[in-house]
């Protein structure tokens, strides 16, 4: 069997149907060998019904799985060790497959037999309406093989789509460490992706990418749109997780390559606390003040004017803003980008 499409489940009625009707044809036709597993993390809704039902009408390839709610990364490490494909592909349970996607990823694996395939996604809107999210990622090529140093430094460098998504590539089963213990992280609400794909950078030692979009990313429907005050806290303990997995990668300049993917999750804190708009200036600058002690952010600040310009331009902003300690400002400014919205 070439491909398992693990779908983690959760209180997601209103899109699981359109996501499995974007797979399930795919699979029926497709010659190699496919399977869906469906992971209910202990779902209140109709998503349990949804995927009963369809296991029930295509019992050999729908494989549903019913646990206690356990968050995300659990759900899908569950998932994973209970795929029996070569290739691991991800969807989670409000986006959708392109429905090409199996078919495309057949061929690249044949031509480069890749560890590691990177693929573009689209935004898909509400109205039913697509965009493309983001392409050329690694280069303009329709295809093409990349360098693992060139990934691991592309990951490295920021907290994006590109090298992190968990849903913007296929990879191989042998490339996960199913029994490393996940358990302590199980309720974070960030960072899976960014957790997930070090250990699998790890162990991969191919990788391709295909300048196509095969995968419809649903924008806002999760936590994209929600500030949490320990975000960066959430972030700060993944780092502290992978960090294990970078001593492993023969990389230069890990410091300060560290700083790059640090101060993006410190940009992020930032401007993420614009979404709480009932906060106030006296709420914010305590909320500041008490990133600015934090003593991961302390330890690499000195590389901070290295990797500035690595940084996308709203983050450059606030994290200079930041280190200087002029927390009026960014909260002047993050008030003028809601008023905008």
């Amino acid at each position: 069997m070439l491909f398992s499409i693990v779908i983690p489940v959760y209180n997601s009625q209103d899109y699981l149907e359109d996501c499995i009707k974007s797979i399930l044809p795919q699979i029926i036709n497709f010659s190699a060998g496919a399977e869906m597993i469906l992971v209910d993390d202990g779902s209140e809704d109709q998503s349990v019904k949804i995927c009963d039902r369809y296991h029930e009408m295509h019992p050999d390839i729908v494989h549903v799985f019913h646990k206690k709610n356990e968050g995300l990364l659990l759900t899908r490490r569950f998932g994973f060790c209970k795929a029996r494909g070569d290739y691991i592909i991800n969807c989670d349970s409000d986006d959708m497959c392109v429905q090409t996607q199996l078919d495309d990823l057949k061929k690249i694996i044949k031509k480069t037999h890749a560890d590691v395939i990177f693929f573009n996604s689209y935004i898909l809107k509400d109205n039913g309406e697509k965009e493309i999210y983001y392409r050329k990622m690694f280069k303009n090529e329709e295809s093409s093989m990349l360098n693992k140093k060139d990934v691991l430094v592309e990951y490295m460098y920021k907290s994006s789509y590109k090298a992190v998504s968990m849903c913007g590539k296929t990879f191989r089963r042998s490339c996960l460490d199913l029994d490393y213990d996940y358990s302590p992280y199980g309720r974070l609400n960030y960072g899976e992706d960014t957790m997930q794909s070090a250990e699998i950078y790890t162990l991969a030692q191919t990788f391709t990418y295909t300048n196509k979009p095969l995968y419809y990313y649903r924008m806002g429907s999760g936590m994209t749109e929600k500030y949490q005050e320990n975000f960066y806290y959430q972030y700060k303990e993944v780092f502290n997780c992978i960090q294990d997995q970078i001593k492993r990668w023969d990389l230069d300049n890990v410091d300060w390559l560290m700083a790059s993917k640090l101060f993006s999750i410190v940009g992020r804190a930032i401007t993420q606390s614009r979404l709480d708009i009932q906060m106030n200036f006296k709420e914010r600058k305590r909320y500041l003040e008490n990133l600015r002690k934090d003593s991961f952010i302390q330890q690499y600040e000195q590389y901070y004017k290295r990797i500035f310009f690595r940084l996308q331009n709203s983050h450059k902003i606030m994290c200079s803003l930041f280190l200087s300690e002029h927390y009026r400002l960014i909260d002047i400014l993050l008030k003028i980008k809601n008023l905008k919205i």
